[in-house]
């Protein structure tokens, strides 16, 4: 069974990677072109990464979204996981 934190950090990640693809924006050029780490974004995507507030927020931001945005974001997809796993 997923903890809430665990299904917190997915919901994360899938909020910030469907976002960044909504946007028709590669993975490696974001990284690139925003001097921010591959392995770091990657495991922030899957959910593998517990990250700090200031990453995440950053990202958005880079994303073009306000913390407004994002919660709703990531609120959509807390729901989502939640039905998933049967919560």
């Amino acid at each position: 069974m997923k903890t809430m934190e665990e299904i917190l950090q997915m919901a994360i990640g899938r909020a910030l990677r469907n976002e960044r693809r909504r946007r028709g924006i590669k993975f490696t050029i974001f990284c690139y072109e925003h001097d921010f780490p591959t392995t770091t974004l990657y495991m922030l995507e899957t959910g593998n990464s517990k990250t700090s507030a200031v990453s995440t927020f950053r990202i958005a931001e880079l994303l073009g979204l306000s913390f407004q945005e994002f919660g709703a974001l990531v609120d959509k997809e807390v729901a989502a996981l939640k039905k998933e796993f049967g919560l």
